[in-house]
């Protein structure tokens, strides 16, 4: 079965043999599973069987924008088919079509999306001394991405976070290393791994790395962290809910507000200390009819601002703002100050309409001036352009809310009448003028 690319896209909409194609209509497509993390990236679609007797096949398209569909397969007479070489955490969006036996396709089925799982470690690595120790690792995905921790050695176990859903941490321990020699297994984590090495009894500490975090999280790993000369060592730091990192100092000396740092070639003592700073979220919603930016939860620091813009579609004016579940007006903007909590926003938007308060008009040949008046809403906004040049608008070219066009109409020096158009917010308005 092969599969192309097509550059077009396809609506849903009234298709002939209207008949045979009423029974595609409401095609129910779902998602069966996704693989693991280790595969690549796979999603399985199945859908209701369509009992027409011309059935020749079925056609899966899919694509990364909603209802734009860059590919296609044809997949035959079956009802369930596995998309596969998907790119990690990129949504794609299905739908289904049926054909007969002329090649004849139904309208799409409802559409349905979803993207694969990620998954990602930090640290990727870890060096102990001989001696027993503790450390955790931090895995990031999606929520609801389930995974699972294994150890492949004894001598390193997995303490807390053998498995979960979404991000989280799994600490471990390891046993002390009573051989001369080093020794080495990984943990793995969704799919990731995380090399733990352990020095032998015979590579002495030379030096400590002391590792500390203040209120608002944590740094990995912490307390006095022994690393041999000429080894590297690598720390990350990580907020809590409703923190981020502020800024993190290296021997006394900031690094910026970074959430890893490694030492390299150590052959001295060192400090690290990560601080972290109160964060609050402002929830921005905007319903149909236009838009709000930024949008979703955004992060804000403590007694730190944030501004929003409100803009709404074409042929749409703002309705009301709600800040906090309170009504602010119909603004464009508004600013967050001093916060200090969290906050919401929302944005509604309501339909324009326009009247203008004739069709036509019709002028002498002698040069003139006239004005059309335009109601509407305040805060819709329109245009007014003329078709000919001795029609010349000279205000009300561009307006929001309810006002009027004024033109200039030049004399007609000829026998002839003429005739030209206003189009103004979106109507037409015909003007003539009577010849000398």
């Amino acid at each position: 079965m092969t599969t192309r690319a097509i550059m077009r896209s396809r609506q849903c909409g009234t298709q002939s043999r209207a008949g045979f194609w009423t029974l595609f209509l409401c095609l129910l497509v779902f998602f069966l599973f996704f693989p693991g993390a280790g595969h690549s990236a796979q999603i399985t679609l199945a859908w209701n069987a369509n009992t027409e007797t011309d059935l020749a096949g079925y056609k899966v398209y899919y694509g990364t924008a909603s209802q734009n569909y860059d590919w296609f397969v044809d997949v035959g007479r079956v009802t369930a088919y596995t998309v596969a070489n998907l790119t990690d955490g990129v949504r794609y969006y299905f739908t289904v079509t049926a054909y007969d036996s002329s090649n004849l396709e139904s309208v799409y089925s409802n559409e349905v999306s979803s993207s694969s799982c990620t998954y990602s470690i930090s640290p990727a690595s870890a060096t102990y001394t001989a001696s027993a120790s503790t450390g955790s690792v931090t895995l990031t995905t999606q929520a609801g991405c389930s995974w699972t921790a294994t150890s492949g050695a004894s001598w390193l176990t997995i303490t807390s976070g053998s498995s979960g859903l979404g991000s989280g941490t799994v600490r471990y321990s390891v046993a002390a290393n009573t051989s001369t020699s080093s020794r080495s297994a990984a943990i793995t984590i969704g799919g990731r791994a995380l090399a733990v090495t352990q020095q032998g009894t015979s590579n002495t500490t030379a030096y400590t790395i002391t590792a500390s975090a203040g209120t608002g999280g944590t740094i990995s790993p912490s307390g006095a962290v022994a690393v041999t000369r000429g080894a590297s060592q690598a720390f990350t730091v990580t907020p809590s809910t409703g923190y981020r990192v502020s800024y993190v100092l290296v021997d006394g000396t900031s690094v910026g507000a970074v959430t890893s740092y490694a030492f390299t070639n150590v052959t001295a003592n060192h400090t690290i200390q990560a601080y972290f700073a109160r964060t609050y979220t402002i929830r921005a919603s905007a319903g149909s009819g236009g838009s709000i930016s930024p949008s979703g939860s955004v992060g804000v620091v403590r007694y730190a601002s944030q501004a929003f813009t409100v803009t709404p579609s074409t042929g749409y004016r703002v309705s009301y703002v709600l800040v906090d579940g309170t009504s602010v007006g119909a603004v464009t903007s508004y600013a967050f100050t001093n916060v200090t909590a969290n906050h919401t926003i929302q944005a509604a938007f309501g339909s324009c309409t326009y009247s203008v308060s004739a069709t036509n008009m019709t002028v002498p040949a002698s040069a003139n001036t006239g004005s059309i008046p335009v109601t509407t809403q305040t805060g819709c906004s329109w245009t007014a352009t003329s078709g000919a040049s001795w029609l010349r608008i000279t205000s009300g070219s561009s307006r929001s809310g309810s006002g009027a066009v004024t033109c200039s109409i030049a004399a007609n020096t000829s026998t002839t009448s003429r005739t030209t158009t206003l189009t103004i917010a979106g109507r037409i308005f015909t003007v003539t003028q009577r010849g000398i």
